[in-house]
């Protein structure tokens, strides 16, 4: 009776073991997904924030864009029209007296360097 409980309790202690050694490698494959899991999930916020600096070039560069073709628009617009942007203010007269030679000045002038 008692090797037959040995013999038992030996069984028993042997499926313990191949239990606690299939739990053993369930853990460690655990561990290794949570491990793989954590690094896509990094790699993946990394992608998200590259898709948000590029996503803002983008808006910077549609921005540029509509300025560009805003100020096209306006210079095709402006070379297209007929009238010019010249006014004639007031029509210039001729002087009534001629501005040269100025006799009385340089007479002057060469008087005053002969006394001195």
């Amino acid at each position: 009776m008692r090797a037959r409980i040995a013999l038992e309790i030996n069984k028993i202690v042997a499926s313990l073991g191949s239990t606690t050694q299939v739990n053993v490698r369930r853990e460690n494959d655990l561990r290794l997904a949570l491990e793989a899991q954590k690094t896509r999930v990094l790699e993946m916020k990394h992608q998200h924030d590259e898709a948000a600096v590029l996503s803002g070039d983008v808006a910077a560069a549609q921005r540029d864009l509509d300025a560009v073709s805003q100020r096209l628009a306006l210079t095709n617009l402006e070379s297209q029209a007929q009238q010019t942007n010249v006014v004639l203010l007031t029509a210039a007269a001729p002087p009534l007296d001629p501005s040269s030679p100025k006799l009385l000045v340089f007479l002057a002038a060469g008087i005053s360097s002969v006394a001195y």
